[in-house]
């Protein structure tokens, strides 16, 4: 029983290391993320959005589709600064717009809250699995 002591201090100590090795990858210091490309947002209320997106500056700039019995497709533009997103999808089927907010984690994932432009009641929260490059740190 006394020999097991040892192998547990130095499993502590290996796992120690390795939650300073994997929290050291985050990218808190990330002045610019690198936001161009195909992202899928995950609506909480079941929707799933593809988003195509490139990044000019701060100003974010593409399109949006969803199927659901139809294909429904927008445009959006917005910016991001930091670690704070904000874009508006102006959908072409109906003359509604909806606003995605939301920040990116230390690891470069993007979430938020979503809610319809005229009716901010009706909202719901998303995210993205996809992660955000660093472009600047």
């Amino acid at each position: 029983m006394i020999s097991v002591y040892p192998k547990i201090l130095l499993l502590l100590i290996g796992l120690t290391f390795a939650c300073v090795t994997v929290a050291s990858t985050a990218r808190t210091d990330c002045l610019q993320w690198h936001l161009s490309g195909q992202f899928t947002f995950i609506r909480s209320d079941g929707r799933k959005l593809t988003v195509g997106s490139l990044r000019h500056g701060q100003t974010i700039t593409g399109q949006a589709y969803y199927y659901e019995k139809r294909l429904y497709w927008g445009d959006l533009k917005g910016y991001i600064e930091g670690h704070d997103f904000n874009v508006t999808i102006h959908w072409q089927w109906a003359a509604r717009r909806e606003i995605y907010e939301g920040h990116v984690d230390a690891q470069g994932h993007l979430s938020g809250t979503t809610y319809e432009e005229d009716h901010p009641d009706r909202s719901a929260t998303w995210y993205t699995k996809q992660q955000l490059r660093c472009a600047s740190p």
